[in-house]
């Protein structure tokens, strides 16, 4: 017979109903009152569990518990009926358990932790792969396991060894990967929540819990906490397969999340006293840390690397007179990415740097690319799946890493990275679906696969690299062509001049204040630590460059509304303000603004990206200078032809000679830091919106009384 290794992943792992047999488990209500117990209870109490049913544990086990039951996840070691024992207990679902199992060898709180912390000690300051290995040979030190493995799981859940530290004439499983089906998703839930996992006796028999079910609620009995629980009769199999008498897991959790298991596997059956288990519980903490921290500086350093050449990329090619040109001739180009080749793609025109694939192949990329759906980045490491065109050449386009420069996305920088060719070497086929008699895989020999086809991926330091080069390109080019174009509407209009003066202006200086900001950040991290209180003067370069900057981006939106084309059609105003309501919500809690909306507003014919925009401002406007105990914005509409909406609230209100002005440009009526800063640009903005839509805006206020900003809309006809 065959079955599918899914039947595993449906194992009610939780709920097993049974424990393993080297300890006993008692379940008690909130007063202690006996409600279950495992079947084993004569071995250790002498009566059968149906007889000590209802009694307290109190009674039971005597005064020397005490102090277990009233201390739930703490390990204690404790006389029972003349025994030496080791107990915890722990509360789940309104329940106390209490596991129990006899003392192995002297335990010694204070031992296990001094072997935490001379393991720790002997951790050097190397790479990650060099921590594993250490942790890999403290734990097996601190264990006595015959083979102690690093098992790191990829973002598909398959396994790979990475580490592992081994008795002489143990077999060695370093290097080899294990498919996600060997750890199936609700096992990876429980390493998830639980950070150790033994298995003193794969050839054991489970004990039954007594009665099985609850007998008050009538449910299973959770027992994922419980280092008791029984074991599934797959994965028991799976270790009796790999000759494997006895196994415990410490779970590694770097930021909360599932990174691997360190894998302990001993040939025979082995018990592991409780505080040694305390102990490797404290160990997985204390590596999950140090994880994050070596992936920390690794990415650091890949970062700062990638900025260094971003940087003098962007400097070199804001001068040129063909900054495309010049960006495929640079050398650094791909550096900043880590890439193999690069290829920028235009109607008409490609330019190429690296290992590119060749003219045809480019081109099918280039009309690939523009048909997907409309995104800032587009990656993958396994390009010749998705696109047939590109198979031939994987040697050169296995990974592809492309943006669009310009929003009509019809030119793209693209970045390659060439196939990887390596052998990946499994414990047993990972294809392999099914097994024989419910049980695993029962042959263990490596199997080799060859990834075809697939490169290196795309980390998040190239990612986040290509982000910012293309920010810093779409300036460049946008700056570009607004010069080219300046050069070809010279009879256009006067006010479209000034917009796009304003436009390239604020790309002009925002620049400079990037190579600014970006010198202050290398100064900070190359010198802050030796500055002192100095350190606070490249602190004030790079609140200025953000101060300075965040006005040029006020100053781009401001001239970009006035040359845009509308895309009018018929808008929602009511769904449309709901969304607005919902973008603005964590201000609107933080400020405790109540939002009033007397009526639905109608459908009306705009540009609903703008107008969207406009409604932004207008609330944030109403926001920022509420000052009620009570704050309230009412947004409505007046009927008319056009009708007349408003945003009205109760804030502070304007004085009666500052109204006229407040539409300006950058005007401000109150200093710069008060009521939260900005640039005064919002306003301006909102009333080039209306004004671009054929309408007006204005305003009825009274100091301390609040403020309504009426506007119509009246945009053409399509």
């Amino acid at each position: 017979m065959t079955v599918d290794l899914e039947a595993c992943a449906r194992e009610p792992i939780r709920i097993p109903g049974a424990i393993q047999p080297h300890g006993l488990l008692l379940v008690a209500d909130t007063s202690g009152r006996l409600l279950q117990a495992s079947a084993n209870t004569g071995e250790w109490l002498g009566e059968t569990p149906e007889a000590l049913h209802g009694r307290e544990l109190h009674e039971l086990l005597g005064p020397g518990f005490d102090a277990i039951l009233a201390t739930p996840d703490k390990p204690f070691s404790v006389v029972l009926r003349g025994r030496q024992v080791e107990a915890v207990a722990h509360r789940a679902d309104g329940r106390l358990l209490l596991e129990i199992e006899a003392a192995v060898g002297h335990a010694d709180p204070l031992e296990g932790f001094l072997d935490v912390c001379a393991a720790v000690e002997r951790f050097t300051g190397e790479g990650l792969d060099t921590l594993l290995a250490e942790v890999a040979t403290e734990v097996r030190r601190i264990t006595g396991f015959d083979r102690v493995m690093i098992y790191r799981f990829d973002p598909a859940w398959n396994g790979e060894v990475v580490a592992e530290s081994l008795r002489e004439g143990v077999e060695s499983y370093f290097g080899l990967h294990y498919p996600a089906s060997d750890i199936p998703a609700q096992a990876r839930e429980l390493y998830a929540t639980t950070w150790i996992r033994l298995i003193p006796d794969a050839d054991a028999a489970p004990v039954p819990l007594v009665p099985l079910l609850d007998p008050e609620s009538g449910l299973p009995r959770d027992l994922s906490r419980a280092a008791l629980r029984s074991v599934s009769p797959v994965h028991l199999q799976y270790l009796r397969n790999m000759g494997v008498g006895a196994s415990m897991s410490i779970s590694l959790l770097p930021g909360g999340k599932l990174w691997g298991l360190v894998a302990c596997h001993h040939l025979g059956p082995r018990r592991v006293p409780l505080q040694v288990r305390a102990a490797c519980e404290l160990l997985g903490r204390i590596v999950s840390g140090e994880i994050v921290g070596r992936q920390r500086e690794e990415s650091a350093v890949l970062r700062l690397r990638q900025r260094s050449a971003q940087a003098a990329l962007v400097e070199r090619i804001g001068a040129a007179e063909d900054p495309l040109g010049a960006l495929a001739a640079d050398p650094a180009l791909l550096a900043t990415v880590e890439a193999d080749g690069a290829a920028i793609l235009e109607e008409g025109r490609v330019l190429r740097t690296g290992e590119v694939p060749p003219g045809a192949v480019l081109d099918a990329i280039h009309r690939w690319l523009c048909a997907l759906p409309a995104e800032d980045l587009q990656r993958t490491d396994r390009l010749p799946s998705l696109l047939p065109a590109a198979a031939p050449h994987a040697d050169t386009a296995s990974g592809l890493l492309a943006m669009p420069l310009t929003s009509a996305r019809e030119s793209w920088l693209v970045f390659f990275r060439g196939e990887r060719l390596r052998t990946v070497t499994w414990g047993g086929d990972p294809n392999k679906p099914a097994v024989d008699e419910l049980t695993p895989r029962h042959s263990f020999a490596a199997w080799k696969e060859t990834a075809r086809g697939t490169s290196l991926p795309w980390g998040s330091e190239a990612i986040e690299g290509a982000v910012a080069l293309r920010s810093a390109l779409v300036e460049i080019v946008f700056r570009h062509a607004a010069a080219v174009r300046r050069l070809n509407e010279a009879l256009a209009r006067s006010n479209e001049e000034l917009d796009a003066f304003a436009a390239m202006a604020s790309h002009d200086l925002q620049e400079p204040l990037r190579g600014i900001r970006q010198a202050a950040a290398i100064l900070q991290d190359d010198l802050g630590a030796h500055l002192g209180a100095d350190r606070r003067w490249l602190d004030t370069i790079q609140r200025l460059a953000d101060k300075s900057q965040a006005m040029l981006v006020d100053l781009f939106e401001y001239a970009r509304v006035g040359r845009i084309d509308l895309a009018v059609r018929d808008v929602d105003l009511q769904v449309l303000v709901e969304d607005v309501i919902d973008l603005l919500h964590g201000r609107l809690v933080q400020s405790a603004v109540e939002i009033r909306l007397p009526a639905p507003l109608p459908v009306v014919r705009c540009d609903e990206v703008r107008v969207r925009q406009l409604f932004v401002n207008l609330l944030s406007n109403a926001i920022k200078y509420a000052d009620k105990p009570v704050p309230w914005v009412e947004i409505g509409c007046v009927g008319g032809a056009p009708p007349a909406f408003y945003v009205k609230d109760n804030g502070i209100g304007i004085l009666p000679e500052e109204q006229a002005s407040i539409f300006e440009m950058f005007r401000r009526l109150h200093p710069p830091g008060a009521y939260g800063g900005g640039s005064g640009a919002g306003l301006a903005i909102a009333a080039r919106i209306v004004e671009r839509h054929g309408g007006r805006i204005w305003i009825d206020s009274k100091p301390g009384a609040g403020s309504t900003f009426y506007f119509t809309l009246a945009p053409p006809a399509d």
